[in-house]
């Protein structure tokens, strides 16, 4: 009993890696994925580590669309080879896909708490990183599939979140911090010594000519 069980969780485990190693078996996965790891890592630690702002949620939101047509345009390239019931899935995914991103875009303008999580760079990239082998056609469409990519994104979210507490905080939060934003005082001096320095390149300028 114990070792059927042990053998299932290994299949789901096993199943739910190879989502994301597909890119590995078909090379044009790459040019999709690729972007999408880069943009998620810079975000996740240099930009969402301490929250995720409405302008983050937005540009997430952008990156959903652009993915989606690259889905569409694939989905449609594969319509003489798809059975009917795939080809309807893909096209739906592709509707959710970019609904979900124009919501998040028209909601994060309107200053919606709710994009900054639906927004957030680690559950956008999740959602793109594991369908786009199923669009691509190098992992078959199954209810196991979906079924494991849905019981593991709380797994794979609290790992992430796990990972963000651990890695220490950028130096560049210290210095995006709003102690660190000049007051008025500080504006005024930094723009007087600009001033002079403007004034002082403007006269070795004129001496030099």
């Amino acid at each position: 009993m114990v070792a059927s069980v042990f053998v299932a969780l290994s299949e789901l485990v096993l199943g739910w890696l190879s989502l994301f190693a597909a890119p590995f078996a078909d090379l044009n996965l790459l040019w999709v994925v690729i972007p999408v790891y880069i943009g998620w890592l810079f975000n996740e630690f240099y930009q969402e580590k301490i929250g995720t702002s409405f302008g983050n949620a937005i540009t997430n939101g952008a990156v959903l669309i652009w993915i989606a047509v690259d889905w569409a345009r694939t989905a449609t390239g594969f319509l003489g080879t798809d059975v009917l019931g795939l080809t309807l899935f893909k096209f739906v995914l592709c509707m959710i896909a970019v609904s979900a991103g124009i919501f998040i875009i028209v909601e994060g303008i309107h200053r919606k708490r709710i994009v900054k999580f639906i927004g957030r760079s680690r559950n956008v990239t999740y959602f793109l990183l594991v369908f786009t082998p199923i669009l691509y056609n190098v992992i078959d469409l199954s209810l196991g599939a979906l079924l494991v990519i849905i019981l593991f994104f709380p797994i794979y979210y609290l790992l992430v979140e796990i990972i963000d507490r651990i890695v220490p905080d950028p130096k560049i939060y210290k210095d995006d911090a709003p102690e660190t934003i000049p007051n008025e005082k500080e504006r005024r001096t930094l723009e007087k010594q600009m001033s002079e320095k403007t004034n002082e390149f403007g006269e070795f300028k004129a001496e030099s000519t």
